[in-house]
C-alpha cells in the first residue's frame, strides 16, 4: 500500500516540525498557528511496517497562515 508522509517545518522555530502519514495525498492540519511553514512530501510503498520503496522528497515549498 502507498502512504504519503508530509513534514511541515516552522520557519520561525526550526524545533517546530510536523510529520504526519496519510493514505491521501490531501491533508488537513487544524488549529495550526500563525508563521511562515515550509510543507515537503515523499511518498513510501509499505508492506505492513515495512517501507519497501520510496521516492525522493519533494521540492520544499512555503506558505504563510495568516488567521
Amino acid at each position: 500500500r502507498v502512504v504519503y508522509v508530509v513534514t511541515i517545518r516552522n520557519a520561525g522555530r526550526s524545533s517546530d516540525i510536523r510529520r504526519r502519514t496519510t493514505k491521501r495525498n490531501t491533508i488537513t492540519l487544524p488549529h495550526l498557528p500563525k508563521g511562515s511553514y515550509t510543507v515537503r512530501y515523499r511518498a513510501q510503498v509499505r508492506n505492513g511496517s515495512t517501507v519497501v520503496a520510496q521516492s525522493k522528497q519533494s521540492p520544499a515549498r512555503t506558505f504563510t497562515v495568516v488567521e
